[in-house]
């Protein structure tokens, strides 16, 4: 009985000690996580669940409170988010599918989750701007109109008038250029311009560095280098169709096989 009395009275000197120092220290590397208290790590932790079913439940006491905060600004991959925002307010589409890595600075001050679509003109462009699907046939861009990075996938764009524009590495996928739409001084560089359709369109003075236009249809359009287009033989036009197209060399599309590619106009 004295020896068992003994060794309680080890273990319960022991619990105190611990207890003691959990509550003034945190746990470092290697040791067991402390709820309530900081933790620190040189390394990553990595939770696994070998059975079926998640890794980590992350519950508070209302669904008001976020599950976790951060710091970082950097994507996290796989993670889906779809309850986050509803998809009105990212153009229809879920969280998940909008491509991260746009802080509030580069959409005009406001938060992702406060970026709707909004196709109301006159318009008021900034970076990161979501404008998929919106109709804006036939307007005057406001001089100058900084787009970069903006999201126009599916967008009306014919018989528009852009001077001084900037859709550096926007995102114009099956975007209609038809109507004979006008570009001055603009950028497309590094634009996605996949499945577009350009008709009667008019380049002048247009950055097409490193833009992709894959199995985009351009239908008498000029692309001739009198009108000073800058890098056309740095753009992507792989699978492109010329139609009636005067290519940056100043030939006619017609004239080589309904191509211009090799004529001025990058592969």
């Amino acid at each position: 009985m004295r020896r068992f009395t003994k060794v309680v009275a080890g273990i319960g000197l022991g619990a105190v000690v611990i207890l003691g120092f959990d509550g003034v220290t945190y746990a470092a590397t290697g040791s067991s996580l402390i709820l309530g208290r900081v933790n620190k790590t040189v390394a990553t932790t990595t939770i696994q669940n070998t059975k079926n079913g998640p890794a980590l439940a992350l519950v508070t006491r209302t669904t008001a409170y976020p599950p976790f905060t951060t710091n970082a600004k950097g994507l996290v991959k796989n993670l889906y988010a779809n309850r986050a925002v509803t998809s009105d307010t990212l153009g229809g589409k879920t969280l998940a599918q909008v491509r991260s890595g746009i802080d509030a600075a580069t959409v005009g001050g406001k938060s992702l989750a406060k970026v709707q679509r909004d196709c109301t003109v006159p318009l008021t462009p900034y970076p990161g701007q979501n404008l998929a699907g919106c109709v804006l046939s036939g307007y005057t861009f406001p001089v100058p109109s900084d787009l970069t990075g903006a999201n126009l996938v599916a967008a009306n764009l014919g018989g528009v008038s852009v001077f001084q524009g900037n859709f550096t590495g926007a995102n114009l996928r099956a975007a209609k250029m038809g109507g004979g739409a006008g570009f001055l001084s603009t950028s497309f560089a590094y634009a996605d311009l996949t499945d577009t359709t350009w008709s009667g369109s008019e380049f002048s003075g247009v950055d097409l560095t490193g833009a992709d236009f894959n199995r985009a249809v351009l239908t008498n359009s000029v692309l001739t280098a009198t009108t000073a287009t800058v890098h056309a033989d740095l753009a992507h036009f792989t699978g492109a169709t010329f139609i009636n197209v005067t290519c940056p060399d100043g030939t006619n599309s017609t004239t080589h096989g309904d191509t211009c590619i090799g004529f001025g106009a990058g592969a």
